[in-house]
């Protein structure tokens, strides 16, 4: 009897023995620590196990590694793109703000703005010794056209400087391109100009004329004196401007409106040398109103900025 259940007991299987063993191993533990339970795996479960966590892993950290590249390019399609547009935004007001400082050390100068067209000769010439020394005002012929041989070269040929070397030899010679402050950054013509003078009989510029600051009764925060346009034909040397009695009082509306390609809107220089943005819910009397200089009607800088019709930079 003894011997059989001897015999039964050591033909157990090693799955068997192991659970009493692990039984055991409980029963001891528990009369004098907590208990504690014991796994036994067969043998190959452990390096199976293993290969799949390893798998698992490798896998998850893939789909990260994707994940992460396409928020990457996702971002850098965004910013690149803004940032760029932003830029471009803040150079052409800066270059218009640069005219403005011409504009108002010209009447500083001389008791009144340039005129727009006197003698058939654009402002833009007459502003050019205000922004930096250069002989291209000197070179320039007044007693011919605009666009005559002489006055068209004038931005593309070398011109002689007032530096002599010191050996006495001819004077040196250097190229002046067209000034960098009437071009807006995204125009692709280096000879063309994106800023016109608003002109008219009750505007900024007055044909064949001057105007002096007290002539703008409507005030000189209030009142606009160049704006930005999406025109392209127009040579920084052409005596031709924005007319307020043709253009459209719609902002980007064709080339004869106060327009820009920026998202921002137009920029704008007020009499006072400020520069805004113009936004788009700017209504055709309020531009109309911020066109003339005699109109009377009842505008304020500070308003429109509160209502965000004027966007600062």
């Amino acid at each position: 009897m003894h011997k059989g259940n001897a015999t039964r007991s050591m033909t157990k299987s090693p799955r068997t023995q192991q659970s009493q063993i692990t039984k055991k191993c409980t029963r001891v533990a528990g009369r004098a620590f907590h208990e504690v339970r014991v796994t036994w795996r067969q043998p190959g479960d452990f390096d199976r196990s293993s290969l799949e966590e390893r798998t698992l892993t490798r896998n998850t950290k893939i789909a990260l590694a994707i994940a992460c590249s396409l928020l990457a390019i996702s971002f850098i399609g965004y910013v690149v793109p803004y940032a760029s547009q932003r830029r471009a935004e803040q150079t052409c007001a800066a270059n218009l703000r640069y005219v403005g400082h011409a504009v108002q050390s010209y009447h500083s100068s001389f008791g009144r703005f340039p005129s727009p067209d006197c003698d058939g000769h654009s402002w833009r010439i007459r502003c050019v010794p205000f922004m930096f020394a250069s002989p291209m005002y000197g070179e320039y012929r007044f007693d011919e056209p605009w666009d005559s041989e002489a006055n068209i070269s004038i931005d593309t040929r070398p011109l002689p400087t007032k530096d002599f070397p010191p050996d006495g030899g001819p004077p040196p010679e250097e190229p002046h391109g067209m000034p960098y402050a009437y071009q807006c950054i995204d125009e692709s013509n280096a000879h063309h100009t994106a800023f016109l003078m608003l002109v008219g009989v009750h505007a900024f510029g007055k044909p064949g004329g001057w105007r002096r600051s007290d002539e703008i009764v409507d005030g000189l925060e209030t009142t606009l004196a160049i704006v930005e346009t999406i025109r392209s034909d127009v040579h920084w040397l052409d005596p031709t401007d924005l007319n307020i009695d043709k253009m459209s009082f719609s902002l980007n509306d064709g080339l004869n409106s106060i327009s820009s390609p920026h998202a921002s809107g137009p920029a704008v220089l007020f009499c006072d040398g400020a520069v805004y943005r113009l936004h788009s819910s700017v209504t055709p009397d309020l531009l109309r109103a911020m066109v003339t200089i005699d109109g009377g009607e009842p505008i304020s800088r500070d308003e429109m900025i509160a209502k965000g019709y004027l966007v600062p930079h």
